[in-house]
């Protein structure tokens, strides 16, 4: 039982993801590369003090805003990506999370979100199977090896 619920917390966690990535592009703030500079002044949330200073002067500049913001959804889209990929890449996608969620943690103080969702990535990372190996094409009959040439090399005179 423990192992199906693993792997349901993996690909949940990949769903929720790659989801949560795609429907920002439904929105519109998000797809303005605007949202992050309306996160970072919501009175609900945030962080305080030079943290919140600096996170709004990065986000009163439009690049900074747009980079933040694109860069979210990229990111959460990647580590989906990357947890149901190769193992090499799955590296790349616990660094991802880690980041991006360390950032949402300090930029909104969102720390438990920060850690729940560090735990399920990691998880799904190391629970989710690898990919089928790429398997080639099977040789026609009669070849025995992979570098024979196509024609019979003609006799030297």
């Amino acid at each position: 039982m423990a192992p199906v619920c693993v792997s349901a917390v993996g690909v949940g966690t990949i769903a929720v993801n790659f989801v949560r990535g795609l429907s920002k592009l439904a929105e519109r703030d998000w797809v303005n590369g605007a949202a992050v500079f309306y996160d970072i002044r919501d009175p609900a949330f945030g962080s305080s003090g030079i943290t919140r200073a600096a996170l709004r002067a990065l986000t009163a500049q439009p690049w900074g805003t747009a980079a933040l913001t694109w860069g979210t959804i990229v990111l959460e889209c990647a580590i989906a990506l990357a947890v149901v990929s190769a193992s090499r890449f799955k590296q790349y996608a616990l660094v991802a999370v880690i980041v991006l969620h360390f950032g949402i943690a300090v930029a909104l103080g969102l720390w438990s979100f920060a850690m729940i969702m560090i735990g399920t990535v990691t998880i799904a990372a190391y629970t989710f199977p690898e990919p089928l190996p790429h398997r080639s094409p099977p040789m026609e009959p009669g070849r025995e090896g992979s570098h024979q040439p196509d024609t019979e090399p003609s006799e030297a005179a």
